[in-house]
C-alpha cells in the first residue's frame, strides 16, 4: 500500500474502470462492498504528485480497513486478456460443461462481473440438465451472497442428480440458514459413512453440529460431534472442539465425556494462568513469605507470558509468483492457495517445509529466540518462496525534524529472520504521538510491487552493482519477460567482467518454453566468438532438430548464421512459421537497414513494433528508418504532441531535437532543449541535474556545436561528461587530447566505434601511422569479441580495394557501419566514390560520430 511520511512518499491518484461487488474482506473479514479500479501510483512531495511510478489495478479495496491487492495495470490487463481469451477459445473449440465453467471462473477471477452474469445466464439455459454446472453456478452465487439464486441452482442440481455431493451440501447449507436442520441432516448423511473423510471435507457436518447446538438440540449435536471424532481422531486435541462438546454435555448433565483422553503434555500446563494478592509489606517472616509468593507468582506470570510468546510466533509466507503456492509443514498441515502473502502461527522450533505450485522446493528453517529477547525484540520470520519476492524494509524515525527513512532490501533468500520489525507487512503510521524532544523508530516490511528497472538502477547507483545483480537474478525468476531488467543485468555483469556468472544465469533460461527470445539473444552474443561459434551453431541445430517448426528457434538459428543469404532464408521461414513473432520481421528490416535500404527496412520495422509495442528497440529502429527516409518533419509533429502531454519526457525531447537538427533548424532544437530544462527544474528541482546534463550534451552534439559541447562536458564529473568531452575533441581534430579525456583506456580499446572514429579523424588529419594504429585496435577487438565481425576483419586486413557489394553485405548497426565504410573509403581512395554514398545513407542517427562521417564523406576528393 502507498505510504507517506510528513507528506512525502507514495500515493494513488485517479480512479477509472470502477467495479464493485458485495463480499467478505480477505483482511478484516467484514462483509462490505469491495471496490476495484484503475489508478496511478505517484511519488508525492507535500502530497503533491511529482514522479509517476506506474499504472495500477486496485483489487477488492475494503471501505473499512482500506486494505487491498494491487497489480501493474498493464500486467493485469494482459493477463486478463490471455486468461479470459484462452478460456473462451478453448470453449469455442470444445464447448463442454467443464470448459464453460472454466470461462465463467476466469471472468469472475478478473472481475468481469457483467460478462460473467451474461455467460452464467447462457450456461444456466444451455446446461440446464447438467447437475455439475448447476451446482457450480450455485456455489458462484453463494460466493456473492446471492442465496436465493444459489438455492435455485443447487435445487436444480439435486433434482438432476440426487447423489451429487456438491448439490447435497449446497442445498443442506440453504436448509441450515433457514433453520431446517432435519432436512439438512438427511442430505449430509453421506458424510457420516465410514471413509467419507478420505473423499470429502467434513466442514458441512461440523457446521450442522453447531447449528443443532444453537437450537438447544444437544443430543443431535453430540451425535454429530461423535461422528466427527470417529472420522478425525486428532480433532479431539483441538481446544475449540473440546469446548463445544463440553458445552452440550454440561447442558445434558452427562457425567462422562465422549471426548478422547488427551495425551499428557507438559506444555499444556502453561496454559493455566495463576493469580495472587498483594498485601502490605512487613519486615517479618510472614511478610517475606508473602513477598516470596508474590515474586513467585510474578515470575510464573512472566514465564507463562514467555511461553505464550514462544508458542505463538508468526511465519510470513511471501509468494511472488503468479501461480498459487502450497506449503506443507509436517506436524502443522498444508497451507494452500498462497497468493502474495499469508501468515501462519507456529511455535518456535525446527521445521521442514515442502513447497509446491510455481516451484518444487524443500527447505529447513528455525523459529528461535532467546528466553529474555522474547519480551524485548520484534523479530520477523519470512518464508520467501523460491527467494523470488522483493521485500522492502523501511526504518522510519519519527521526530520533529526526522531524518530520511532508511531502506533495506531483502531478496534471493528462501528463509530469513529480520531482527526488529514493528509493523510486519502493515502500513507504518503517518504520525506518532510522543513527548516533546523524543524520537521513535518504527520498522515496517512491504512486498515490493514497483518496476524492476527502477529498483535495479536504484540499487546499482545508491547501493552497489553487486547488489543490483543479485536483485536481477531474483526478479527475473518471476519476471522472465522483463527484458529491460535482463538487459541491465547483462550490461552490468559484462562491465564488471563477471561473464561466468552471466553465462551460468542465462543458461538456466534457455530450455524454458515458450522460448525466451531475448535471453537467447544475449546468450548468443556471449558465445558468438571465433572460438565458440561452431559449438554455438551446433547447439541451436540440435534445438531446431528437436523442434523444427518453432519460429523463435528458426530465427535464433538464422541470427548466428555467417552466410547472409542463408540467414535471410531462416528469417523468412521464422516469419512464416509464426506471423505474430516480431523478431524475424525485425531481423529482415535490419538486413535492409544494414544496406542503407531504409524504404525496404521501414515496413518490417513497423510490423515488428506493432506486434510488440513495448519493445523499445523495435520502436527506436522504426524511428531511425523514418529519419533515413527524410520523415523528420512528421516525426517533429509527433514528438511535439508527446512533449505537450509530458514536458519532462526526456526521450521524446531528444527525438524532437534530432528531428529539428535533421532539418537544419539549430535554433529551434536549442529552444526545445531550453524548454525541457525549465520544465524539468520546475518539477524536480536539483534532482533533475543528471537527466538535464544528458539532454543538454546530446543537443549540442546533434546540432554540431562542438565548442559548446566541450565547455558543458568539462562541467560534468561523471563518465557521461568525459565521454562527451572526448567526442567533442575528436570532432575538432584534437585526437590526442580526446584519448586522454576518455574514461578508461581498457573501455576505449573495447569500443570499435570509438577506435574507428579515431582512425578516421587521424587519417583525415594526415596522420596515417596513428590511423593505422587505431584501425589495428578496432580489428583486434572485433576479431576477439564476435564471429559476426569476421567479414569486417577480413576487409580491414585485405589490402585489396573493397567493393560496394562487400560493404553492403556487412551486417552491422548503421552508425558503426557508416564509420567503418568511411575508414575503408579513406584507406582506398579509388573506392571512395563508390563507398561514400553508402556511408552517407547509413549516417542517420545524430549520435557520435555522425558529424565526423558526414564531414569526411561529403568532402570532394
Amino acid at each position: 500500500m502507498p505510504v507517506t511520511y510528513n507528506g512525502v512518499g507514495t500515493h494513488y491518484y485517479g480512479k477509472k474502470n470502477i467495479q464493485g461487488r458485495r463480499g467478505q474482506c480477505p483482511f478484516c473479514g467484514r462483509l462490505v462492498d469491495l471496490t476495484s479500479y484503475d489508478t496511478r501510483l505517484w511519488f508525492v512531495f507535500l502530497f503533491i504528485p511529482v514522479i509517476p511510478l506506474g499504472r495500477k489495478r486496485i483489487l477488492d479495496q475494503c471501505p473499512s480497513c482500506r486494505r487491498h491487492y494491487a497489480v501493474e495495470a498493464d500486467r493485469w490487463e494482459t493477463t486478463k486478456q490471455l486468461e479470459v481469451s484462452g478460456a473462451l477459445e478453448n470453449y469455442r473449440a470444445n464447448p463442454t460443461p467443464e470448459s464453460a465453467m472454466a470461462v465463467h471462473q476466469q471472468l469472475i477471477n478478473f472481475h468481469q462481473l457483467e460478462e460473467a452474469a451474461s455467460f452464467r445466464k447462457m450456461m444456466a439455459e444451455k446446461y440446464s440438465d447438467n447437475a455439475k454446472v448447476q451446482a457450480y453456478l450455485g456455489a458462484a452465487m453463494e460466493r456473492f451472497q446471492k442465496y436465493d439464486d444459489a438455492a435455485t441452482f443447487y435445487g436444480r442440481a439435486l433434482e438432476l442428480r440426487s447423489d451429487l455431493p456438491e448439490a447435497r451440501v449446497g442445498v443442506a447449507r440453504q436448509h441450515m440458514r433457514a433453520g431446517r436442520l432435519n432436512e439438512a441432516h438427511s442430505l449430509l448423511d453421506f458424510l457420516e459413512k465410514p471413509g467419507a473423510a478420505q473423499l470429502y471435507s467434513l466442514e458441512p457436518l461440523e457446521t450442522l453440529g453447531h447449528a443443532y447446538q444453537k437450537q438447544n438440540r444437544h443430543e443431535e449435536a453430540l451425535a454429530i460431534f461423535t461422528k466427527l471424532q470417529e472420522a478425525l481422531p486428532k480433532i479431539s486435541e483441538h481446544q475449540g472442539f473440546r469446548k463445544t462438546v463440553k458445552k452440550s454435555e454440561k447442558v445434558l448433565g452427562k457425567t462422562e465425556t465422549m471426548l478422547l483422553k488427551q495425551k499428557f503434555s507438559l506444555k499444556r500446563l502453561f496454559q493455566v494462568r495463576g493469580a495472587g494478592q498483594v498485601g502490605r509489606v512487613h519486615v517479618t517472616w510472614r511478610s517475606l513469605m508473602v513477598l516470596g509468593i508474590i515474586a513467585a507468582v510474578v515470575m510464573l506470570g512472566f514465564a507463562i507470558a514467555n511461553e505464550h510468546i514462544r508458542r505463538n510466533r508468526t511465519l510470513h509466507i511471501v509468494n511472488a509468483y503468479s501461480q498459487a503456492a502450497t506449503v506443507q509443514i509436517p506436524g502443522v498441515g498444508n497451507i494452500t492457495r498462497i497468493h502474495q502473502l499469508q501468515d501462519v502461527q507456529l511455535s518456535e522450533g525446527h521445521y521442514h517445509a515442502v513447497i509446491s505450485g510455481p516451484i518444487q522446493q524443500e527447505v529447513d528453517f528455525d523459529l528461535r529466540a532467546s528466553y529474555f529477547s522474547r519480551w524485548f525484540s520484534d523479530p520477523a520470520w519470512v518464508l520467501n518462496i523460491g527467494g523470488a519476492g522483493v521485500i522492502m524494509e523501511q526504518q522510519v524515525t519519527y521526530a520533529r525534524n526526522p531524518p530520511p527513512a532508511n531502506l533495506v532490501w531483502h531478496f534471493g533468500k528462501t528463509f530469513e529472520m529480520i531482527p526488529r520489525v514493528t509493523h510486519p507487512f502493515q502500513s507504518l503510521p503517518p504520525t506518532v504521538s510522543m513527548p516533546e524532544g523524543e524520537t521513535r523508530t518504527l520498522v515496517g516490511l512491504e512486498v515490493y510491487s514497483g518496476d524492476g528497472p527502477e529498483l535495479f538502477n536504484y540499487l546499482a547507483v545508491r547501493r552497489n552493482p553487486s547488489e543490483a545483480l543479485k536483485f536481477a537474478e531474483s526478479w527475473l525468476s518471476t519476471h522472465a519477460a522483463d527484458e529491460e531488467v535482463l538487459r541491465l543485468y547483462a550490461a552490468t555483469a559484462e562491465s564488471r567482467h563477471e561473464t561466468n556468472r552471466l553465462e551460468t544465469f542465462m543458461h538456466g533460461g534457455l530450455n524454458a518454453r515458450p522460448v525466451r527470445t531475448e535471453w537467447h539473444r544475449l546468450y548468443q552474443d556471449l558465445h558468438n566468438t571465433p572460438s565458440g561459434h561452431a559449438a554455438l551453431v551446433a547447439g541451436y541445430e540440435n534445438m531446431l532438430t528437436a523442434d523444427p517448426t518453432n519460429s523463435a528457434l528458426i530465427y535464433l538459428r538464422g541470427r548466428i548464421e555467417s552466410d547472409r543469404d542463408i540467414c535471410r532464408d531462416y528469417f523468412n521461414r521464422a516469419a512464416q512459421a509464426d506471423q505474430n513473432n516480431p523478431f524475424p520481421l525485425f531481423a529482415l528490416g535490419y538486413d535492409h537497414m544494414a544496406a542503407g535500404d531504409w524504404a525496404g527496412a521501414k515496413p518490417f520495422m513497423a510490423r515488428a513494433a506493432k506486434l510488440d509495442p513495448k519493445d523499445s528497440g523495435f520502436e527506436h529502429w522504426l524511428l531511425v528508418s523514418r529519419l533515413g527516409l527524410g520523415e523528420a518533419p512528421a516525426i517533429e509533429q509527433e514528438m511535439r504532441k508527446e512533449v505537450a502531454r509530458d514536458p519532462v519526457d526526456a526521450l521524446a525531447v531528444i527525438r524532437l531535437i534530432d528531428a529539428l537538427a535533421a532539418q537544419n533548424r539549430r535554433d529551434d532544437a536549442l529552444r526545445a532543449c531550453k524548454d525541457y530544462e525549465h520544465a524539468n527544474l520546475a518539477k524536480y528541482g536539483s534532482k533533475a541535474h543528471v537527466v538535464l546534463a544528458v539532454v543538454r550534451l546530446h543537443t549540442y552534439y546533434s546540432v554540431g556545436d562542438f565548442a559548446e559541447l566541450e565547455r558543458n562536458a568539462k562541467a560534468e564529473d561523471g563518465p557521461e561528461g568525459r565521454l562527451s568531452l572526448a567526442e567533442a575533441l575528436i570532432e575538432q581534430g584534437r585526437t590526442d587530447e580526446a584519448v586522454k579525456a576518455m574514461p578508461a583506456e581498457d573501455k576505449l580499446a573495447d569500443n570499435p566505434l570509438i577506435t574507428l572514429a579515431l582512425a578516421v579523424a587521424n587519417r583525415q588529419a594526415g596522420n596515417a601511422a596513428e590511423a593505422r594504429r587505431w584501425t589495428g585496435q578496432a580489428r583486434q577487438t572485433m576479431q576477439k569479441n564476435s564471429e559476426s565481425y569476421a567479414n569486417v576483419v577480413t576487409l580491414l586486413d585485405d589490402a585489396a580495394t573493397p567493393t560496394l557489394k562487400q560493404a553492403e553485405d556487412l551486417s552491422l548497426p548503421p552508425d558503426l557501419k557508416a564509420v567503418l565504410i568511411a575508414e575503408l573509403a579513406l584507406q582506398h581512395p579509388d573506392a571512395r566514390a563508390a563507398l561514400a554514398p553508402l556511408a552517407l545513407r547509413l549516417n542517420v542517427e545524430r549520435n557520435f560520430p555522425f558529424h565526423l562521417v558526414q564531414r569526411t564523406m561529403s568532402q570532394k576528393q
